[in-house]
C-alpha cells in the first residue's frame, strides 16, 4: 500500500512538472486608470503545447459580458461565440507555438474610465521581442526596451499586442540550409537600409538575397558591410550570399 501511494504521487509530481512547461507567459500587461479606487487589471499571452486559436477552458477562462462602466481590458480571441457570433473575450490568451519566425498577434479591446491610462507589463526570456499598438500606430512601443505606457486619448479602446518568441527564431535558424556559418540577423520589415557587420571589410561588393529554397529574390550592392533591400515587401526567412559567404536574414 505504502508503495502504490509512494507511485501515485510521483505520477502527481510528474504531471504537475509537466504543466509547468506545458504553457508558459510571454507577456503580462497590467492595467490601470487614474479613476479613484480603480481595480487593477492583468492581461496574460503566452504558448502552450495543448493551446488553440480559440478558447481553450484549461487554459483561458471565458468573459461572457462587460461590466456597464469601469476600466476592463480584454482579450478578443480570434474566433467568435457561436450564439452571439460576437468575438470571445478572455484575459488570458495562449496560442500553439509557431514553427516559423512568424509572430503572434493578440487583439485587446480596453473599456476604460478614468485618464490617462497606465500599462505596465513584464516580458520573459522566451519572448525575442515584442510590440504594443493602436490601430493608427499613434502609440507604439516596443516592450523588451520599455516598461511602462501612458496612453491619455479616449478614442484609443483597441490596443495589438506582437509577440516574437525566442523558440520560434531558434527553428529557423536549425533549418537544414543553414550552418555555423551562416549567422543570423534580425532585420525589421520597414528598415531598407542594413549594416552587416560580416561584411564590413569588403568595400564594395554585389550580394545575391535568396530564399530558402534557393530561388534568388534580388541582387543587392553592399558598400561596407551596408546592404540596401529590396524595395518589395518582405516577410520570412533570406539568404543573403556574399562571395561564398552568407548570413541568415529574419525580416518580419
Amino acid at each position: 500500500m505504502w508503495k502504490q501511494g509512494r507511485y501515485i504521487a510521483g505520477i502527481c509530481i510528474l504531471l504537475g512538472s509537466w504543466s509547468i512547461f506545458a504553457q508558459q507567459v510571454g507577456v503580462e500587461l497590467q492595467f490601470a486608470s487614474e479613476r479613484p479606487n480603480s481595480y487593477q487589471y492583468i492581461l496574460r499571452a503566452g504558448v502552450a503545447l495543448d493551446a488553440t486559436i480559440c478558447l481553450d477552458t484549461a487554459l483561458e477562462a471565458e468573459i461572457p459580458l462587460l461590466p456597464p462602466e469601469g476600466l476592463f481590458p480584454v482579450f478578443l480571441l480570434p474566433c467568435t461565440d457561436t450564439i452571439t457570433g460576437v468575438p470571445i473575450m478572455s484575459q488570458e490568451d495562449f496560442r500553439p507555438m509557431p514553427q516559423t519566425s512568424d509572430s503572434i498577434v493578440h487583439q485587446i479591446h480596453i473599456q476604460r474610465d478614468g485618464y490617462p491610462l497606465r500599462i505596465r507589463w513584464t516580458v520573459a526570456g522566451i519572448v525575442d521581442s515584442a510590440r504594443l499598438a493602436d490601430p493608427f500606430e499613434v502609440y507604439v512601443y516596443n516592450l523588451t526596451q520599455e516598461d511602462s505606457a501612458v496612453i491619455d486619448n479616449n478614442a484609443v479602446q483597441e490596443l495589438s499586442l506582437q509577440v516574437w518568441y525566442r523558440s520560434s527564431v531558434s527553428r529557423i535558424v536549425d533549418y537544414p540550409r543553414s550552418s555555423p556559418s551562416f549567422p543570423a540577423l534580425f532585420v525589421p520589415r520597414e528598415r531598407r537600409w542594413v549594416q552587416i557587420q560580416h561584411f564590413r571589410s569588403i568595400p564594395f561588393v554585389q550580394g545575391e538575397l535568396r530564399d530558402l529554397n534557393g530561388q534568388l529574390v534580388a541582387k543587392i550592392p553592399l558598400r561596407q558591410g551596408k546592404a540596401q533591400l529590396p524595395s518589395v515587401n518582405l516577410s520570412g526567412v533570406y539568404i543573403l550570399s556574399v562571395k561564398q559567404q552568407g548570413i541568415l536574414l529574419l525580416i518580419y
